[in-house]
């Protein structure tokens, strides 16, 4: 029996993700000796160090300094009543939390100095989170500190006044910021950064295979494989499934070279980067030319789509949020419900579909149809489904990692975990998760 490349690749990822499982008890027989070590006083094995990233605590310190050195900046100048409200903030602020700082501000100034309010309430929401600063090694604070304000500066919300508007209005601001951070933050490496650990292999004589593989021994692990993706062991964690990731410092994903793309840089989850470079290559050989004009997004990057759809005037026709919002969803995701966020999505060729209709679009079209499923891609947005997005001819998705995702989306997400974005409180009312996010095509034949 001939397998396709689909069969194959899913066979492999299900067999692995067997074996994965088959581990098990030796894992317990593992943590228990390390159990016994411990209470023994002797060290434990963690593995190799792989990277670090910054503690939440410490993260929390350094935004309520990002925000007192930038209203220290800006109401340098003020009247001498002012001053003292200020002196008042700060004198009850000594290391408080970010939270702490803003309600302080909010009732020292009340009604006055909006335009601040608006900005620490933007910081606020933004926030730093670990997953945000991951580093090969440890770095030094300037570095840390350099990220953090332009973080809070790219990602923005509707405030007519943000923390990157007001940097921006007059280039000093920024190096008076750091300079004031500098003097207030108390920087100790050794109990503020986190080490990352590479997880050791397990060592167990019973997984040792037969190296030598045959045609017959492939048909036979395909004939077994459906695409029943319960067996897939690998388990997502809340800000994989959310966007709420680092993808140039993540260690599930891999830039692709721009020879596959419109030339800009775009990450993928490294099993569907590998996919789509064979599938992509292949296609070549055919004469078909497949470029990724988007890939992995993160919640910042889809925030930034949809609150500006939101304050489109084409958009603003709709009066009421719900409405709002599902004109928005007919093509663009709320923040935290996008499949893009995973890595495993491709828009390929134009984000129109009639493009798609004649000339090499629809040759791309029809080749995809053919031949994608033999590479684990399908298409999630076609047309004539009951809910969800319109279709799109140019969204396609590598399922062996998507799907499993998907799984892992419905039992770890719900309504509370989508939020930080103008219209997140519509999110129930229009079943962003019901309708959308759950709201595809049929998975594709194995």
């Amino acid at each position: 029996m001939k397998c396709s490349k689909f069969s194959i690749i899913t066979a492999i990822l299900l067999l692995s993700s067997f074996l994965l499982a088959c581990t098990g008890e030796k894992t317990d027989e593992k943590q228990e000796s390390q159990a016994v070590a411990l209470a023994d006083g002797e060290p434990v094995d963690q593995g190799k160090i792989i990277g670090y990233t910054v503690n939440q605590e410490a993260l929390d310190q350094l935004l309520t300094s990002i925000m007192i050195g930038m209203n220290e900046v800006s109401l340098s100048t003020v009247n001498e009543e002012a001053q003292v409200r200020w002196g008042n903030v700060k004198s009850v602020c000594n290391g408080c939390p970010p939270t702490d700082f803003n309600n302080a501000f909010n009732s020292e100034f009340q009604e006055t100095f909006k335009l601040n309010r608006e900005v620490n309430a933007n910081m606020l929401e933004n926030g730093l989170s670990p997953n945000l600063f991951s580093y090969s090694e440890q770095v030094d604070f300037s570095q840390v500190l350099n990220d953090a304000i332009d973080y809070l500066g790219r990602n923005r919300n509707r405030s007519a006044y943000t923390f990157y508007k007001f940097l921006e209005k007059d280039k000093s601001r920024q190096d008076a910021v750091i300079q004031y951070v500098n003097s207030d933050f108390m920087w100790n490496p050794a109990s503020m950064f986190e080490p990352q650990y590479e997880e050791a292999p397990a060592e167990d004589d019973s997984l040792l295979v037969d190296s030598v593989i045959t045609d017959d021994s492939i048909s036979e692990v395909a004939n077994m494989v459906t695409i029943d993706l319960s067996a897939v062991t690998t388990t997502f964690t809340l800000d994989e499934l959310v966007g709420q990731i680092n993808y140039h410092t993540h260690e599930s994903f891999q830039l692709l070279d721009k020879k596959y793309t419109d030339g800009r840089n775009h990450y993928l989850h490294k099993e569907a980067a590998q996919a789509f470079i064979l599938m992509a290559d292949d296609a070549a050989s055919n004469d078909i030319n497949i470029k990724a004009l988007s890939c992995a997004r993160n919640f910042s990057k889809q925030r930034a789509i949809w609150e500006n759809k939101w304050q489109r005037e084409d958009f603003l026709e709709f009066d009421s949020g719900p409405q709002r919002c599902r004109a928005i969803l007919e093509y663009s995701s709320m923040p935290g419900t996008s499949r893009h966020h995973w890595g495993t999505e491709i828009d390929i060729h134009s984000l129109d579909n009639s493009a798609f209709e004649k000339d090499e679009g629809l040759r791309i079209y029809e080749w995809l149809t053919q031949h994608a499923a033999d590479y684990g891609f399908f298409q999630p947005y076609t047309a004539g489904r009951s809910r969800g997005y319109e279709e799109e001819k140019w969204h396609w998705s590598y399922y062996p990692v998507s799907g499993p995702m998907l799984e892992q989306y419905n039992v770890q997400v719900s309504y509370s975990n989508i939020n930080g974005f103008i219209g997140s409180g519509f999110a129930s009312s229009v079943g962003a998760i019901e309708n959308y996010v759950n709201g595809i095509s049929a998975q594709p034949a194995p």
